[in-house]
């Protein structure tokens, strides 16, 4: 990760920014999908953080775990499990 703050130092990046942007997607796809991320980042021997999203996108479905999707519920939501149920009682037919 040293590497890539270098690079973004050297190319005159918003370090904070970046540092924040590339928090998140530790946050979302977890420290090894992003560690295997950022490494083939630098072995390419570039800095872009687009890259290194699309990277951990590929190694998520290689690891086949599901969508990284963040919903934020607040408080006052009493249940938050969806619980599925037949769908066919909507159906009218008239």
């Amino acid at each position: 990760m040293d590497v890539l703050v270098e690079r973004w130092v050297e190319a005159g990046r918003n370090v904070g920014s970046m540092t924040a942007r590339t928090t998140k997607l530790l946050d979302l796809y977890g420290a090894e999908i992003f560690a295997k991320a950022i490494a083939e980042t630098i072995e390419r021997g570039t800095h872009d953080l687009g890259e290194v999203g699309v990277l951990c996108e590929k190694y998520r479905r290689v690891a086949e775990h599901p969508v990284p999707i963040h919903v934020p519920l607040g408080s006052h939501v009493p249940d938050r499990d969806v619980i599925p149920h037949d769908l066919g009682g909507y159906d009218v037919k008239r």
